[in-house]
């Protein structure tokens, strides 16, 4: 007799390999079952692991990137140190804007240069940048074109920060010229320089602090 001709129901009196059979598969169906519910939890907890595992591995690789970028500009500290230190010796000081001003004064001379204005004026303090301080220099010199040009580029060159703003360049006769002048040998070949000379002073005075009033 075929499988098919039994009746599962009356299992009991059905001969011993026909219910070893269905104990077997039973017991098979159980097992299966029991195993896909608990694998059905380890995957999900695998997902989750693996999940964190990719999100751990982005963690240390941005910090793997930011040590570098801090090794990177550690390295770089003592170059910045340097530039800061000269940016900073570019500044006058209170007590060296005297030598600052002779020290133009003796460029314009030694270029045989005839300053007809060089009038220093009030600090300016430019709220966008409070460090410092801007003196501008009203000036007027006058001389042949190559003096002036030699004159303004060791201006520019001085170890003091000097910034050249306004410049204006007037040929021929004018109203600023002595007549006498007007006598001397090369007239013809002279012009008038007008321009304004800022100088930057450092501001390393401390910011005072307003105390709040009393309680009485």
């Amino acid at each position: 007799m075929a499988l098919q001709d039994y009746d599962i129901k009356d299992i009991f009196n059905l001969p011993m390999r026909i219910q070893l059979t269905v104990v077997a598969v039973f017991c098979l169906l159980i097992f299966y079952l029991g195993y896909q519910w608990d694998i059905s939890s380890l995957k999900k907890e695998l997902a989750s692991v693996q999940t964190q595992e990719t999100d751990l591995k982005l963690q240390l690789k941005a910090l793997i990137d930011n040590l570098s970028s801090v090794n990177n500009d550690i390295a770089q500290l003592p170059i910045l140190q340097n530039l800061l230190l000269k940016w900073q010796n570019g500044f006058v000081t209170t007590d060296s804007l005297p030598d600052t001003l002779n020290e133009i004064l003796r460029i314009g001379t030694s270029n045989q240069l005839q300053f007809q204005i060089f009038s220093p004026s009030s600090e300016i303090k430019d709220d966008a940048y409070p460090t410092y301080r801007r003196i501008p220099i009203n000036t007027v010199v006058i001389g042949e074109y190559d003096q002036i040009a030699t004159f303004l580029s060791q201006v520019a060159n001085l170890p003091t920060l000097v910034i050249i703003t306004n410049f204006e360049l007037m040929k021929g006769q004018n109203k600023l010229y002595d007549k006498k002048e007007a006598e001397q040998p090369g007239y013809a070949n002279r012009m008038t320089a007008a321009l304004t000379l800022e100088v930057y002073r450092l501001d390393t005075t401390p910011e005072k602090t307003e105390k709040a009033p009393n309680a009485k």
